[in-house]
């Protein structure tokens, strides 16, 4: 290596790790900081992959090794040392322990299934059901106030915003005919982001190009931007009573969530981002406030048409179409099909990675043709690997979430809070369908996301009686005191203990 590489080399080395240093010790010190840290590097969790392709193993790992594994120990401390010791009445976190435990149990156990093709499979299936799991408690403990709540959704939308512009100006350049400029940008991981430059026909000679954005692949992209749909318009639909100037940001930041879903290049996206404003209007009950969000809605559907070059009606029709067909999967019939499939190969389950994406590095040729590809649902994803036991925990986990989940969006009554329970809530119901499709609980960001929004949908109840509780406190606390005229007038001046 030449003097100067080395040069370069040595600083960048000893740079990134007095970085590393920093960081960690920061997490140490406070875990929030790596949860403020992971929202951040979620966005652009793919650049790494992209300018190093074809990529080491270790950049698919940079965020459990910079964030997620010093989180959890930093939180750990702080439950066992810190603050998160010092527990309070009612300040535990709801959660079906009995079924989260027989779940651990029974993946151990298929940790260990003789039927697994070899332990690397089991190790990377494990992490996949596992690793993520406790940030439906760190979002819950995460949230001390309302105004922590605020401030996170407002971190994780800003750090958003980035990759959606990102995102609808690829798809500008690409459907102007500037496709090589896009693509030039990814140079040799191009193929792979983009799906090997896949575009679905639309008819009229167009299709649908894969828009990869900040993101190692196109889904993982369309992902991302379904998860921050609930963000993006809890933050908006609370600010009606704010500054205008604050209503506009939050709006156009809404119109470019949406705007940069749509454009994204997956069908998926193109169904679910109408169909989750459905689910809003239809869990919050209330038609007529909802009429900015549906124009929001329709009016990023015409400017994909007009973007992508064919007639709105065109580009509904394809949509009805391809509705019509995960439909079919996810109908009982289709599910039951799925299953089947799944049947034929076990009823115990064949081991935790078996039929996972992730995990096929580490299959062999038997594994490939046994198992891997054989299903695309996750549930039946979750007979293949843990059988009907593994299935029937999901399954009350899920009726769980969204019953308990029901429940505290009923008994909101803050405004505030009770459009995050409903933008929450609603984004469930649209993921637990949507798994019926496939295992996007697989992937980055949505295996971070599911289980931290979880966290916070479960605590919104808790911050309301929190916030009552300030309120009444406030109120014994005043202190009258006479006006010149003689009139007693309430003050906020508590006595000093």
């Amino acid at each position: 290596m030449p003097a100067g590489n080395e040069f370069w080399f040595l600083t960048v080395s000893v740079v990134g790790g007095m970085g590393i240093i920093s960081l960690y010790a920061a997490i140490l010190r406070d875990w929030r900081v790596g949860v403020y840290g992971l929202i951040i590097f979620m966005p652009f969790a793919g650049v790494p992959t992209i300018l190093l392709y074809p990529a080491p193993a270790w950049t698919k790992l940079l965020k459990d090794l910079l964030f997620v594994l010093p989180v959890y120990a930093s939180f750990m401390l702080w439950m066992l040392f810190g603050r998160g010791a010092r527990k309070r009445p009612g300040s535990s976190t709801p959660a079906p322990l009995a079924v989260l435990g027989l779940m651990a149990a029974l993946l151990l156990v298929h940790l260990l299934n003789p039927r697994l093709t070899n332990l690397w499979v089991g190790v990377i299936g494990l992490k996949l059901w596992v690793l993520y799991v406790p940030f439906y408690f760190l979002g819950y403990r995460l949230l001390d106030s309302e105004q922590r709540l605020f401030k996170v959704a407002r971190l994780m939308l800003v750090s958003a915003i980035i990759p959606a512009l990102v995102g609808i100006t690829e798809a500008v350049l690409i459907y102007s005919g500037f496709s090589d400029v896009v693509y030039g940008l990814y140079g040799d991981a191009a193929a792979s982001v983009t799906q090997k430059f896949a575009m679905p026909g639309l008819g009229e000679d167009r299709g649908l190009a894969r828009i990869p954005s900040t993101f190692a692949f196109a889904a993982q992209y369309s992902m991302f931007l379904l998860g921050m749909l609930p963000l993006s318009y809890a933050l908006w639909h609370t600010s009606g009573q704010g500054k205008r100037r604050r209503r506009r940001f939050y709006l156009l930041a809404l119109c470019l969530i949406v705007l940069a879903a749509l454009t994204s290049g997956s069908r998926g996206a193109l169904i679910l981002t109408p169909l989750y404003f459905f689910l809003v209007v239809a869990v919050d009950g209330k038609w007529r406030r909802h009429r900015k969000i549906i124009g929001v809605a329709i009016t990023g559907f015409v400017l994909t048409a007009f973007l992508v070059g064919v007639s709105a009606t065109t580009l509904f029709s394809y949509g009805l179409d391809v509705l019509w067909k995960y439909a079919s999967v996810t109908t009982p019939e289709g599910l039951f099909n799925e299953f089947v499939r799944a049947f034929r190969l076990t009823w115990i389950g064949l081991g935790t990675g078996m039929s996972s994406g992730p995990a096929r590095y580490a299959f062999d040729e038997y594994t490939v043709k046994g198992s891997f590809g054989a299903v695309e649902s996750f549930y039946a994803k979750v007979i293949v690997e843990l059988g009907i036991p593994g299935l029937v925990l999901v399954l009350v986990f899920f009726g769980w979430l969204l019953m308990r989940g029901y429940q505290s969006v009923a008994r909101l009554r803050e405004s505030r809070l009770r459009a995050f329970g409903v933008a929450l809530l609603a984004f469930f119901i649209m993921q637990v369908a949507y798994l019926a499709k496939g295992s996007y609980l697989d992937y980055d960001p949505l295996n971070v996301y599911f289980w931290l929004f979880a966290g916070f949908l479960m605590k919104l109840q808790g911050l309301e009686r929190e916030s009552h509780g300030s309120v009444e406190w406030a109120r014994r606390r005043m202190k009258p005191y006479a006006t010149p005229s003689g009139k007693l007038v309430p003050s906020l001046v508590a006595k000093r203990r």
